[in-house]
């Protein structure tokens, strides 16, 4: 048995998961831990397992270093995983293959070895939450880029012409930015799902938070496909299990692609993640048993390197 990790700004995800990819068990928590507790052993606290734990698989936002050293800042919630390597104090605790990597990478590698992408060459993943992670995944092989940095669609930089100045894409992208509109158009916050539901209905204010929303999402899958021009563009996070919102993002940027590209005999089909918002939990645990594989080669002398 297997345990990943899926650590976010708003809520840490934890699940069993079996060598086939079957989670056994999952339960969330907050990631803001108590006053007087240390982000790490509030972590430890919520850790628990089945049978014999094989491994530690996690998935982290931002910049992570091949061992596992957390290299940018996310989000303030996260602020003392910065500079911090999780992999080593869960090692020195549970003494098993311990392995960390990027939400994003970690969703693309479950996509293009077990998901909608293994049919494709190039696949691109997004993952919508409390920021926009990425991924892009080229024969099975995730597009690292210096740093480790490919993939971070959220700094993509985006003129935001009400304050007359340069922001990231995905700070109007992310899920916070359909609260703070609704909010700036009602005085009201609610939480996505209420105001989707209020979409639904055809509330105004909810109509025209969810479309501005939305907008911008299209911006930046037509921005991807400029980037990169993928087979298939797969969407991540909660927000990927909601089947109405990938229907309509995908006809708001099927429409707007048709424009931008009018010579491409086909555009990217644009999906949910295969396993949804697991995809990061379970991508985690690809990466850290392919990472203890090649481990073994080295020291049984299988390496070709």
């Amino acid at each position: 048995m297997y345990l990943a990790i899926d650590i976010g700004g708003t809520n840490i995800k934890y699940a069993n998961v079996t060598s086939d990819y079957k989670i056994t068990k999952h339960w969330t928590v907050s990631s803001i831990p108590p006053k007087n507790c240390s982000f790490l052993d509030y972590l430890i606290q919520n850790i628990k397992y089945d049978e014999n734990l094989q491994g530690i698989g996690l998935s982290i936002p931002g910049i992570i270093s091949s061992d596992g050293k957390v290299l940018s800042h996310s989000s303030s919630t996260l602020h003392e995983l910065y500079e911090k390597n999780i992999c080593y104090d869960l090692y020195k605790r549970y003494h098993v293959p311990t392995a960390a990597l990027n939400d994003g990478d970690a969703a693309g590698i479950f996509e293009c070895w077990n998901g909608y992408g293994s049919k494709y060459p190039l696949c691109v993943c997004i993952l919508i939450g409390t920021g926009i992670g990425g991924c892009i995944c080229s024969h099975k092989n995730v597009v690292r880029g210096n740093f480790n940095a490919a993939g971070e669609f959220h700094r993509i930089p985006y003129y935001d012409t009400e304050k007359t100045k340069w922001r990231c894409i995905g700070d109007f992208c992310r899920i916070k930015s359909l609260i703070q509109k609704y909010h700036s158009l009602s005085g009201i916050e609610l939480s996505p799902m209420e105001i989707w539901d209020l979409y639904l209905q055809n509330e105004s204010h909810a109509k025209q938070a969810v479309d501005t929303w939305l907008f911008h999402l299209t911006q930046l899958l037509i921005m991807i496909t400029a980037f990169c021009s993928p087979d298939i563009l797969c969407i991540g996070g909660g927000i990927s299990d909601n089947t109405v919102f990938i229907s309509k993002l995908s006809a708001c940027f099927t429409e707007t692609a048709a424009v931008h590209f009018p010579d491409y005999k086909k555009l990217p089909e644009v999906v949910s993640c295969s396993a949804k918002s697991t995809s990061n939990l379970l991508g985690a645990i690809v990466y850290l048993r392919q990472k203890t594989i090649r481990q073994q080669d080295i020291l049984c002398g299988n390496s070709d390197q």
